[in-house]
């Protein structure tokens, strides 16, 4: 949210300056991560108008303007994309400087003498950004010095809101508190409402049937406006505040929007069929164009402002394209209405939106607070549009909103604050922050405002006691028993979620020295050995580990000589490389690397235990990889491209993750290890950066699923991960699963073929499948499988 210190002084007369103020922010909870000051450069700088404009030839953009400033018109040279006859503007004559120094002087461009300069926001130091010059108000008087006009300091505070203080997303809300802070008076915005006769009832009827979703809806009529410019103050302002000026009419919403907090929106009157705003949810797969020209298909919970025929606006999130005000709007309808937190959060995460008005409508706004935005809306456009304002509210409040109510016990602030604050203090700080308070002997009765939801126990009226009166003020005790905790960070959270994971596979964790010193003669070849010290502690720590795997593979020949036989042992620790030409640095990184051999699980009376296999080394990957949420994961087997000793590697999202493979047991007798052992080495670095970061829900099929089993013939050179990739990239969205269940090889398939059976699924959430459709989708894979690997039916 970003607050405005000149704003903030119109509501409240701030005692300190916006130096000091953002200190006080940010010990109120509204942390400032931001400041920035602007100082206009106006000395030598009076207003214009632009007479006429003529393009220079030769050039694609500069334009030769005759200017009037006072009794004389100038020559001014202006390469703006916005400069027109008729403008009023603002000139720095030869003399004036602008906000990073520059001297303004008399020169000559392209064989035109240019007396001047026309400004733009940012060469005055009004803001950072422009996209021209400065379009003046049509009441400025030319001649007068800028200053009398523009003289617009400011101190802009980037703060970060907390989600359980809606009231900070507004200007009246962080006034609210400051008055709180420093005991004053504020004053609500006032806006002075005009009113014709005729009642706003009889062009416009509001219907909610959708109670829940939407508690109250209120709406104005305001009737031949004019689209113009906003005056340049408030459009200043907007831009300040991150908000781009479109027009006056809805400059203004945004403008309230910023100074109360609640979202508003206007609806072309045209274009609302049946003089009736319906507040209904979507029709399952309704499409909505919103007002940045997307199409959206809804769900039957989306919630949908309506007329009587067609959806206008999608409630809490964005306006619709077909209802939005343009350069001939007349009438308007204003929307002003409070829209449950939970169905706006919902549908606008799902459609992928973030606006302005959701973050707000999601935080929670306050529902009694309507008819007061919804008036000053009115007024401004009466003010700023020349409208009528027709009388009264169009207000459906279909189920109110009390405000909550609770107890408060001073004594017992004062034993959970530990500091002696006085009754009186107390009382006085809750009313200010608009709390009703009834005190009756040693319980208050409290009702906490409608725009401050996270009041709700006792304890939050606690916390604003200490809040107002300042954190600072508790003294620190002199002796204290405190547990110090420290954050985890993403890396050490993942390490932790990697350990129990292993763990609960039935893995041992292993912990060895990062220093070794390598042995070709037992030692597996083909791992990286690390770094070389160049001052070693002892000869049996002379490089610091490349690869886990080594030290791994030492611990798994100790344990089998001691008879230890079924093995599954892991470790994550850090491993060390040498830097390359282009970046000769050393590096390190948390990898994560396992052993397995023995048998598959212990023997038993209930079934008989078998030696271990590669699919015991892959099921366990693909348990880890599920896990720990790694998504589209690729577990290649014997790739042509290894060796031996590296006979797989591990990929998500097609990025290389680690290798692993089998070591035969002729491989291991040099270790005097009888069996065969599997490996695996992950780099934990490459699993952070692709893991899923937020897990969504999939709701079980209430359709039935249609299956189709294929057996197909390939090449021996082909594998099912290739397979399987194929049939996902030409499965479309109804392929839920594919999965393979036999493989047969034979004289009859030919020299190096085999047949690969497998299994498909296809499901709809919505909808229950057709046999045809089914089966062309299948046919689809089929032709896909023969286009990418010469496959064909068995």
């Amino acid at each position: 949210m970003i607050i405005s210190y000149a704003w903030l002084k119109e509501l409240v007369d701030l005692p300190v300056k916006a130096e000091e103020l953002a200190d006080v922010l940010t010990f109120l909870g509204l942390e400032v991560e931001k400041t920035t000051t602007y100082t206009p450069s106006l000395e030598n700088t009076v207003i214009g108008e632009v007479l006429e404009c003529a393009h220079i030839e030769g050039t694609d953009h500069l334009t030769i303007t005759q200017t009037r400033v006072g009794s004389d018109v100038l020559p001014i040279v202006c390469g703006a994309p916005n400069v027109r006859a008729g403008l009023k503007v603002v000139v720095m004559l030869p003399g004036a400087k602008t906000a990073d120094g520059m001297v303004i002087k008399k020169a000559k461009l392209r064989g035109h003498e240019s007396f001047g300069m026309l400004a733009s926001e940012r060469e005055l130091g009004l803001v950072d950004e422009h996209a021209g010059i400065i379009e003046g108000d049509s009441e400025w008087e030319v001649g007068a010095p800028a200053a009398k006009h523009i003289d617009l300091p400011d101190t802009i505070f980037d703060c970060e809101v907390t989600p359980n203080r809606p009231d900070y997303l507004s200007h009246v809300g962080v006034a609210r508190d400051l008055a709180a802070k420093f005991r004053l008076p504020w004053r609500w915005p006032e806006y002075l409402l005009e009113e014709i006769a005729e009642p706003a009832a009889s062009q416009i009827a509001v219907e909610i049937l959708a109670p829940d979703a939407c508690p109250r809806y209120a709406a104005r009529v305001v009737r031949g406006v004019k689209i113009v410019p906003s005056p340049f103050a408030s459009r200043l302002r907007l831009i300040r505040c991150g908000v781009r000026p479109i027009s006056n009419i809805v400059d203004i919403t945004n403008l309230l929007m910023l100074e109360f907090g609640q979202p508003l929106h206007a609806f072309d009157m045209r274009y609302i069929e049946g003089k009736k705003i319906v507040v209904r949810y979507a029709s399952e797969r309704e499409k909505f164009v919103t007002l940045d020209g997307k199409e959206h298909e809804l769900r039957s919970n989306d919630l949908l402002i309506a007329d009587a025929k067609k959806g206008v606006a999608l409630a809490g999130v964005m306006g619709g394209l077909n209802s939005e005000i343009r350069e001939d709007t007349k009438d308007v309808i204003i929307e002003c209405a409070y829209f449950d937190s939970v169905h706006v959060r919902r549908t606008a995460r799902l459609l992928g939106f973030s606006t302005d008005a959701s973050r707000r409508f999601e935080r929670g706004m306050d529902p009694n607070g309507v008819p007061r935005v919804l008036d000053a809306t009115a007024a401004l456009m009466h003010s700023w549009g020349q409208g009528e304002v027709l009388s009264g509210r169009v207000d459906n409040y279909a189920k109110r909103i009390e405000p909550k109510q609770m107890t408060f016990r001073p004594t017992r602030a004062t034993s959970v604050i530990g500091l002696d604050i006085p009754t009186a203090e107390m009382q006085d700080t809750l009313t200010r922050l608009g709390c009703e308070v009834r005190p009756e002997g040693n319980t208050w009765h409290v009702a906490a405002p409608t725009c401050r939801p996270d009041l709700e126990r006792e304890i939050d009226l606690i916390e604003e006691v200490i809040r107002i009166h300042g954190y600072e003020e508790v003294p620190c005790a002199e002796t204290s028993r405190v547990a110090l905790f420290g954050s985890d960070d993403a890396m050490f959270t993942l390490r932790r979620k990697v350990v129990d994971v292993m763990v609960s596979l039935g893995f041992h964790e292993t912990m060895a020295l990062s220093m070794y010193t390598p042995d070709p003669r037992r030692d597996p070849a083909g791992f990286p050995e690390g770094i070389e010290l160049k001052n070693p502690v002892t000869d049996d720590m002379l490089r610091l580990q490349g690869s886990l795997i080594p030290q791994l593979v030492r611990a798994a020949a100790t344990n089998w000589q001691r008879g230890d036989r079924d093995l599954r042992m892991f470790e994550v620790a850090r491993v060390f490389g040498e830097g390359t030409a282009d970046d000769p640095r050393t590096w390190e990184h948390q990898s994560l690397a396992g052993l397995m051999t023995g048998q598959s699980y212990p023997q038993g009376w209930a079934h008989v235990s078998k030696p271990f296999d590669f699919f015991d080394l892959k099921g366990m990957l693909e348990v880890l990889t599920a896990k720990i949420s790694l998504d589209k994961v690729e577990i290649i087997c014997y790739d042509a491209e290894q060796t031996e000793v590296l006979g797989g590697k591990l990929l998500a999202n097609g990025r290389a993750l680690g290798k692993w493979g089998v070591w035969p047991t002729d491989a291991m007798t040099i270790l005097e290890i009888d069996a065969p052992v599997g490996w695996f080495e992950i780099d934990l670095q490459a699993i952070a950066d692709q893991r899923i970061s937020e897990r969504k829900y999939s709701p079980i099929p209430r359709f039935p699923i249609s299956w189709r089993d294929i057996a197909i013939v390939v090449s021996e050179t082909v594998s099912s991960a290739e397979i399987l990739q194929t049939i996902r990239k030409f499965g479309g969205e109804l392929l839920v699963k594919a999965e393979p269940f036999d493989v047969f090889r034979g004289e009859k398939l030919g020299l190096g073929r085999k047949s690969i059976a497998i299994r498909l699924e296809f499901s709809h959430l919505e909808r229950s499948l057709e046999s045809a459709e089914v089966d062309e989708w299948v046919e689809k894979i089929v032709q896909g499988l023969k286009q990418e690997h010469d496959a064909s039916l068995r």
